[in-house]
């Protein structure tokens, strides 16, 4: 009973370790991970049915995730099915010892119309690294299409493989 009750125990210890590395992800070049996001992070651009208007900013998209993270991204790209007000844009700017100094972010149309680009203030991230986030409150209406999300400093833009390769992103607003 002894030897029944410890391969019990020994087996419920193996699966909550394998558990446990099985949710810490693969290791990137920053073993960091964002704090402060406007909501939950989600790898996957937003789902295709249109929302309900609402005067309570949503998720337009959302683009990150917890693993760790390496700088040089590329710009994502997401589509409104209805016009919006743009209310907040956020990208993320991890580096070690310090993120750099606030750029600007804005959107660019399908049609080449370019709304901002909009200057930036920083805020913290994880162990207080100074300026990873970039926020930007540009209350700005835009029609619906497709965009891509613009920062004028890509070299230190956050992603990693599970983002493949995309800048981490969140565009805030309310839905016409």
């Amino acid at each position: 009973m002894r030897i029944r009750r410890s391969i019990i125990v020994t087996s419920a210890a193996l699966i909550a370790a394998a558990l446990l590395l099985a949710a810490c992800g693969p290791k990137e070049e920053y073993s960091v991970r964002p704090t402060w996001v406007p909501g939950e992070t989600t790898a996957a651009a937003p789902a295709t049915a249109t929302p309900p208007a609402t005067a309570t900013p949503v998720k337009l998209f959302d683009l990150g995730n917890v693993y760790g993270v390496r700088k040089g991204a590329k710009a994502p790209t997401f589509t409104l099915e209805k016009s919006a007000v743009v209310t907040e844009m956020v990208t993320y700017h991890y580096i070690v010892g310090g993120g750099p100094t606030p750029g600007t972010i804005g959107l660019k149309a399908a049609d080449g119309t370019v709304y901002g680009p909009w200057s930036t203030t920083g805020l913290d991230g994880q162990g207080a690294v100074k300026n990873a986030y970039w926020d930007a409150k540009p209350n700005v209406e835009v029609p619906a299409g497709t965009y891509t999300v613009m920062d004028s400093d890509p070299s230190t833009w956050s992603t990693n493989d599970q983002a493949e390769g995309l800048g981490f992103a969140t565009v805030l607003g309310t839905y016409k």
